[in-house]
């Protein structure tokens, strides 16, 4: 019965008009104050279709002894399309461009405490599911408008433990989704999946589904187009930080709507804690509008500030106890032809040991202080060209600890993001930072000599060091 209504209702919101431009989003958890879980549900719309609507929405939950279905009530929603390009979710059209193409909105709804009992997952998980019909024409999937878009989480078994209190928070993302690209230049984007528990984090490519589990059915791509090849652009993703690079030529093949699926796999003690699946629709499209000089738009520069030389990622090794600072030079000269202006930069910088609450107070706003501090809040815009720096004082708080096993990772990513104001699409680069505290070298004893005993006993010795 209950899958019969969540049919029918699913069919009534199709009749409606909106749930077509449904463009992907993910389920994610927190531990509340009292040992119980809070449950979040985003969606995403491109904004050419009708308002998705606002009521609460059923996660639906499969393999759990007595839960099956989670409610999660609305809480927010936020237009986040390009500013200043004279399109939004309001008007949804730009000279030039398809519609909708770059508008997208995120609706967030949220479950309250949740206490999911004294039981144990199965080795299969608890899967969380939500589904809704239809979804979008897509070139790389066939038939892609007659199946539904399910998003996905699953909850393994830690150790045999139950599960309450909370064992842990799921990873979440701190970084939106990227749901437009202009064709014919280099686009770099990360999904920056953060785990304030600091357990072990690696991203993989995965395929898309549609219904409710035990029953998923999991989508194919269609040729030329693969799980680990998912759009046009020679698409790459790193595993250990989420880095995804694309490339994607001018030409009318190349253009439309495609699905992506990043899977997040979270571990602790080596053991597979958590899966959270991420969908995200991305629209690809030659984009008309030119800098000054007639040449193309570029995304922002990340230097090394002394030499001038190009930062892709950065990977350091230190001691406890010493500290880590990196600068970053952030530069773009290009300047807009509509209206004509120098590009504005905006920065961001994000981290799992980064202080959240204030940049220059290395005591708050992270769960392991010291906390990693910045010489500016971010997210902050300007033109041309600053210095980013980053300071970080770590100590034996920050070692990898556990009984029996790295239960706490000694590796810290954080993410240095910047993004120009080109329209209807703005240019975007990451640099990867990833600090590794290791601990300090063991001393060992010095070597002694005797040289001499006098007649009163006292002994002289000399000592090689170690």
């Amino acid at each position: 019965m209950k899958r019969i209504l969540l049919s029918l209702l699913l069919s009534f919101f199709t009749l409606l008009g909106y749930s077509s431009h449904m463009t992907g989003g993910e389920i994610t958890w927190r531990c509340s104050s009292n040992g119980n879980y809070i449950f979040t549900l985003k969606v995403y719309r491109d904004c050419s279709g009708s308002q998705f609507t606002t009521s609460a929405q059923t996660i639906d939950v499969t393999g759990h002894p007595s839960l099956t279905g989670i409610t999660a009530n609305f809480v927010s929603v936020t237009d986040l399309t390009q500013p200043g390009c004279g399109i939004d979710c309001n008007t949804a059209n730009d000279p030039g461009i398809p519609t909708g193409f770059g508008s997208i909105e995120e609706y967030v709804f949220r479950s309250g405490p949740i206490n999911l009992g004294n039981f144990t997952p199965p080795a299969t998980g608890w899967i969380f599911t939500w589904n809704l019909c239809c979804r979008n024409t897509l070139q790389n999937i066939n038939g892609s408008s007659g199946f539904g878009m399910t998003l996905r989480s699953k909850m393994f078994s830690y150790n045999g433990q139950i599960v309450t209190p909370c064992l842990s928070n799921s990873p979440a993302f701190a970084e939106r989704p990227q749901s437009a690209i202009c064709l014919g230049y280099s686009f770099t984007y990360n999904h920056t999946a953060i785990d304030v528990d600091f357990d072990s984090l690696t991203y993989a490519w995965d395929r898309p589904a549609d219904g409710f589990a035990p029953g998923l059915t999991i989508l194919n791509y269609q040729a030329p187009y693969t799980t680990t090849s998912q759009m046009p652009g020679n698409p790459t993703l790193d595993p250990n930080s989420g880095e995804v690079n694309i490339n994607p030529a001018i030409g009318a093949a190349n253009q439309g709507n495609f699905a992506t699926c990043v899977r997040v796999d979270e571990f602790r003690c080596n053991t597979k804690i958590s899966e959270i699946y991420r969908e995200i629709q991305v629209g690809l499209e030659i984009c008309t509008g030119t800098v000054f000089g007639g040449g193309p738009n570029n995304p922002p520069n990340f230097q090394d500030p002394i030499t001038n030389a190009p930062y892709v990622s950065i990977t350091d090794t230190i001691i406890a106890g010493d500290s880590a600072f990196f600068k970053i030079k952030i530069s773009d000269t290009d300047i807009n032809t509509s209206p004509f202006a120098p590009q504005i930069l905006t920065l961001e910088c994000v981290g799992a040991a980064l202080d959240s609450i204030y940049f220059a107070a290395p005591n708050t706003g992270c769960s392991r202080p010291p906390c990693a501090t910045l010489n500016r809040l971010t997210p902050y815009s300007f033109q041309a060209f600053d210095i980013i720096l980053m300071n970080w004082k770590t100590n034996c708080n920050h070692l990898s600890r556990g009984l029996g096993c790295s239960t706490l990772s000694n590796v810290y990513t954080f993410v240095v993001k910047a993004r120009d104001s080109f329209c209807p699409v703005p240019a975007r680069k990451n640099v990867t930072v990833r600090i590794v505290v290791v601990e300090p070298p063991k001393l060992l004893p010095p070597k002694l000599h005797c040289l001499d005993v006098d007649t009163a006993g006292h002994v002289t010795l000399t000592w090689d060091p170690p």
